[in-house]
């Protein structure tokens, strides 16, 4: 997964998500209530990465798009799987708002 700040692709109102660095899903940050994280050092034997850095964005109309920070190819100091990477995808695209 990728995630960018619009302004890098000229569309400073948005926050852009893609699969594989194509086909880009739009957020518009006009529509962001906040952003916020989980983290869980023990997510259980099912989940797919020892640790749970999980970022969800709440919007106004009370929809939510969650992602898992280490999945998150293109911001390499996010997909840690730590607090501090959590911490920094956090203060990211909150600052991108």
């Amino acid at each position: 997964m990728f995630v960018e700040d619009g302004t890098t692709l000229g569309l400073n109102k948005v926050i852009a998500f893609s699969p594989q660095g194509a086909d880009r899903d739009y957020i518009q940050k006009s529509n962001i209530k906040s952003i916020g994280g989980i983290f869980s050092a023990s997510p259980g034997a099912t989940y797919k990465y020892p640790i749970l850095t999980r970022v969800t964005i709440n919007m106004i109309d009370g929809s939510s798009f969650d992602f898992e920070a280490q999945d998150v190819q293109n911001q390499i100091t996010w997909n840690t799987g730590t607090q501090t990477g959590l911490n920094q995808a956090l203060s990211d695209l909150n600052g991108w708002l």
